[in-house]
């Protein structure tokens, strides 16, 4: 990936590869999210946050956009008036919308935790006690050993109004890739180097969505190339990680399993199964060029014509599958 910084030192342009067996025609799927610009880590103004039991929102207050039924920035007083309304000084603000998900959580919340206690002198966080009771968010924090999570619980919708707020800008398939390869460094510094490393598919149901419907079949290519199938829900995150620091090949449907690329080490290949025509499910291209991995992908049709990526089951076209494979370990 090439990296261009702007003159005032604040925003830093990228150009991101082409995945490595770009299809002719194909260039649409990629090419406007290949010339990103992403700014570095810093503290932004005046922040509102409202939660309730299981809920968190937080936006800048000039920033109004309506989220889940709420128009942040632009309440109604009467209707605040029932609620309880905090000044919050001496903290921090940390939220994001989808902080449950694996993906988000590891691209966006991580990150900003990390920077906070690397650069921001924090010791300390609050979270719900919800999203703290989530396995993989608890053992992510235990990584951090200085860092005291205290759990906070609401049986009320609370406004608080905090003087400053942890600013990323960590947009969605969007991310300052010298922040993130700082980030999970000390992860991928354990990677194994004895030679072994491993190649695996992620397995999903097709019950669950986005599964592949064919897969006795793709399993049985997969296994003349000594790739394993593994259900990482199956598996511990500490199980994952380990696994995936000895692992050069990671497979999979779009999905939050391919986050763990985040712990492989730095030239490994990803391999996306993505729903053919698909232009705006980007984020494992951009996430594999910000961790300098080689981006593969396969466009494959969908089970069902009127359902998006995330809701449909894959069909595989196995004759594709092994020759692009052939090709990739020269078999």
């Amino acid at each position: 990936m090439n990296f261009h910084q702007s003159q005032d030192g604040d925003m830093l342009q990228m150009t991101r590869p082409w995945p490595v067996n770009l299809n002719p025609g194909d260039e649409n799927l990629f090419g406007h999210e290949r010339l990103k610009s992403v700014q570095w880590p810093g503290w932004a103004g005046i922040c509102l946050l409202v939660y309730d039991p299981y809920h968190l929102y937080g936006w800048p207050t000039h920033y109004m956009q309506k989220k889940h039924g709420l128009i942040l920035g632009t309440f109604n007083w009467k209707d605040i008036s029932r609620w309880r309304v905090t000044l919050s000084f001496n903290e921090v603000l940390l939220a994001d919308h989808w902080s449950a998900n694996y993906f988000h959580w590891f691209t966006e919340c991580y990150p900003k935790i990390w920077w906070l206690i690397q650069y921001g002198g924090i010791s300390k966080i609050k979270l719900p006690v919800w999203l703290y009771d989530i396995p993989f968010i608890r053992a992510s924090l235990e990584t951090f050993p200085q860092l005291q999570v205290i759990t906070v619980k609401r049986a009320v919708i609370k406004i608080s109004i905090f003087p400053r707020w942890c600013k990323l800008n960590m947009i969605t398939g969007n991310y300052n890739p010298q922040l993130l390869q700082q980030v999970f460094q000390h992860f991928r510094c354990k990677a194994n180097d004895t030679g072994t490393l491993k190649r695996y598919c992620i397995y999903r149901s097709a019950v669950k969505g986005r599964g592949i419907i064919n897969f006795n079949e793709v399993e049985q290519i997969l296994q003349q190339f000594q790739i394993e199938a593994v259900d990482f829900e199956k598996i511990s995150w500490n199980e994952q990680v380990a696994m995936m620091q000895s692992t050069s090949f990671l497979m999979g449907v779009h999905g939050a399993g391919l986050t763990n690329m985040l712990f492989m080490p730095k030239g490994s290949i990803i391999w996306e199964w993505r729903l053919q025509s698909d232009t705006h499910n980007n984020c494992y291209f951009s996430l594999a060029a910000a961790m300098e991995h080689k981006y593969y992908y396969q466009l494959c049709k969908g089970d069902a014509t009127h359902l998006q990526t995330q809701q449909n089951n894959f069909w595989v076209d196995t004759n594709v599958l092994k020759n692009e494979l052939s090709q990739i370990f020269e078999i």
